[in-house]
């Protein structure tokens, strides 16, 4: 198997049949489809059925597809960390980020140390904790900023902030609290509220409600943070979300309650894997990260 293989099937994948790609590599189809099979006869598999218009993936397809994207991506930042070796503050960071950190760490981390270290650039890999953990195992990505809980077997992190949970959703849902200056809520106001949450959330949650003898009441369930907040403001129900991704604004009318419940806060991490070589770039971004702790 060789890496001109992996490219040209990754650039099938994308393409979405063997003669748009053939042309977007600047070769023939004939050549570009004998690679495809020399492959597919090494691996002793079929990797995708070739259709009409556009080729459709095997399971076995999906699983190469992602493993060769891993692979390109690891020689990709490989070629880039060893170029940048000897130049300590410039060169790339691979950072992973969850939505629901990105406000936060873009405000309040990347645009100060952006404005120290002009030299370095960034690139981001989007998902949820579990899959930006998978993707530090994989060497894809140097550093994440994710959100707990998760085991931090293999890992190491510095904290970037305490997050408490909030009860976000239009006053309607909240009639009890109304009143006076009250800026928190327990579990048993909130018992029989249509709720909005994160699906990895869920079973703390209900340990949390079950431990208050109270009734969870889910009426929405979501993977993003921007969903969950756009859930909130057209009045779906109340949104259970940390507090770091509510808008300091209010212009959309909602009230914002700090739940009054410690097992339901967490931390938000800037992540690296255990004894691994980080690029002078990433190795920059986290003394930055460190010192601002040593600050406040």
């Amino acid at each position: 198997m060789e890496i001109k293989q992996l490219t040209y099937f990754v650039t099938i994948v994308h393409m979405g049949n063997i003669s748009s790609a053939a042309k977007k590599l600047h070769i023939s189809q004939p050549p570009l489809s004998l690679q495809m099979k020399l492959l597919e006869e090494e691996l002793g598999v079929v990797l995708f059925e070739r259709g009409a218009r556009r080729i459709v993936l095997t399971e076995c397809g999906k699983l190469f597809y992602e493993r060769a994207m891993t692979v390109l991506n690891i020689l990709d930042h490989t070629q880039d960390e060893v170029q940048n070796l000897n130049s300590g503050v410039s060169g790339l960071v691979r950072i992973g980020l969850i939505s629901s950190a990105s406000p936060y760490f873009i405000g309040n981390v990347l645009e100060g140390f952006g404005r120290q270290w002009k030299e370095i650039r960034f690139s981001f890999s989007e998902g949820n904790t579990y899959r930006l953990l998978e993707l530090l195992r994989e060497n894809v990505i140097e550093l994440a900023v994710v959100r707990t809980p998760f085991s931090m077997d293999g890992f190491e992190g510095v904290t970037l902030k305490k997050d408490p949970m909030m009860a976000v959703g239009m006053p309607e849902f909240f009639e009890e609290c109304k009143m006076g200056e009250k800026n928190t809520i327990s579990l048993r106001e909130l018992s029989g509220v249509p709720l909005i949450l994160y699906r990895r959330w869920e079973e703390v949650l209900r340990d949390a409600f079950a431990k208050a003898v109270c009734v969870m009441n889910v009426r929405c369930k979501v993977d993003d943070a921007r969903t969950a907040l756009l859930c909130t403001q057209k009045g779906v129900g109340v949104g259970i979300m940390p507090a770091s991704i509510v808008p300091m604004d209010r212009e959309d009318g909602t009230m914002r309650l700090r739940i009054a419940c410690e097992e339901l806060d967490s931390s938000i991490l800037l992540l690296r894997a255990k004894n691994r070589q980080l690029s002078g770039a990433a190795q920059a971004l986290v003394q930055y990260v460190m010192q601002m702790n040593t600050e406040l």
